[in-house]
């Protein structure tokens, strides 16, 4: 099937389904969206959508003939195409919201996806690139902060690498959302996972760099709109000018960043360090792996990281064997006196046995 039978524009995705006579499949979309709370997930949904829809027609299978074994050869396509097995999971518990709504419609009698059909196994850890505390100083390291657009990536790589915001929560990210609570500085995020709201805590540096952005660009170019519900990381182009775009005014203001423009520049900052691929997830998973090795609690990171079940936070939590800071060091005190004397602490005497 070509790519042109389907827009890349995801807001053109229903008329085009429509079009190619999988309107069963359009009719279910705004159903399926509404108990979607985020922007990125109602966007992954499309895309999985579409993917799914691109499949059925290639395959010439019509809506009311999809099979149990369509669906097999479905996620063997995946597979085929180099998906991992998490992300054929995540695309097809789609799949299963699409034709769960098929059939409380009546389009298809009854679903082909049974109990049997279960999920793909999957390594406990996430996918996502973990730096180790050099390679997370060294990406800091090499952002210019001559330019303001460079005090800008700081604070905003800062922050997710810091204190742990996904990429979508950084960029929508207000003015007003840099608060004071308790005496220390926090960040309030008003939408995170789920449309839940949350208080995160903002190390007292990483405050600096956010201000440093601020005042040089107000500096520079002093805000149009400085409103408390203005973006706080704008778009910037060449020679740190700001991209403006009309209000419900029209009067020209600063445009807030985009969702990908915050994946470039941290693609390119892990290109730079020598480690392709990194992601501003990365830089979250990063965050709760340095948070736990650095002695964090597990309580504690789940807390920070705002994980509902720990076992979510164990599976971020990269590097897991840990020979220097082990359990099996702790019962260090059943030692015989005798092998332990004149010898300071556990390491000194494992240093000592290994000379």
């Amino acid at each position: 099937m070509s790519t042109d039978l389907l827009p890349i524009e995801l807001s053109l995705l229903e008329p085009s389904l429509t079009a190619l006579g999988y309107d069963a499949i359009a009719k279910v979309i705004p159903t399926i969206l509404a108990e979607v709370n985020e922007t990125s997930s109602g966007r992954v949904y499309k895309q999985d959508i579409k993917a799914f829809v691109h499949w059925l027609h290639d395959a010439e299978i019509a809506i009311k003939q999809i099979s149990r074994v369509d669906l097999q050869n479905y996620r063997k396509y995946l597979h085929e195409q180099g998906k991992s097995n998490i992300t054929i999971n995540r695309m097809f518990s789609v799949v299963r919201v699409v034709i769960a709504e098929l059939v409380n419609n009546g389009t298809i009698a009854t679903s082909p996806l049974d109990k049997k059909f279960k999920p793909l196994k999957t390594n406990d850890e996430t996918t996502h690139v973990a730096l180790n505390d050099k390679q997370a100083k060294q990406l800091l390291e090499a952002i210019d902060t001559s330019t303001i657009k460079g005090k800008r990536d700081y604070a905003m790589v800062s922050i997710m690498l810091r204190s742990g915001l996904r990429r979508e929560e950084v960029q929508k990210l207000n003015i007003g959302n840099i608060k004071m609570k308790q005496g220390h500085h926090v960040i309030d995020i008003e939408d995170g996972k789920g449309g839940q709201p949350a208080t995160v805590k903002m190390p007292p540096d990483v405050w600096c760099y956010v201000n440093e952005y601020v005042q040089a660009l107000q500096e520079k170019h002093p805000r149009r709109d400085a409103r408390l519900e203005a973006p706080l990381f704008i778009s910037l182009r060449k020679g740190d000018h700001p991209s403006l775009r009309p209000d419900n005014t029209g009067k020209l203001v600063e445009q807030r960043i985009d969702i990908k423009a915050i994946e470039t520049v941290v693609k390119a900052l892990g290109n730079a360090i020598g480690v392709p691929g990194l992601t501003p997830h990365g830089l979250r998973a990063t965050a709760i792996t340095l948070w736990m090795e650095h002695d964090a609690t597990l309580e504690q990171t789940q807390y920070a990281a705002r994980h509902k079940d720990p076992r979510t936070t164990e599976r971020y939590r990269k590097r897991k064997l840990n020979l220097d800071n082990n359990a099996v060091d702790k019962l260090s005190f059943l030692a015989r006196e005798e092998d332990r004397a004149g010898v300071s602490s556990w390491d000194a005497w494992e240093k000592a046995l290994k000379e």
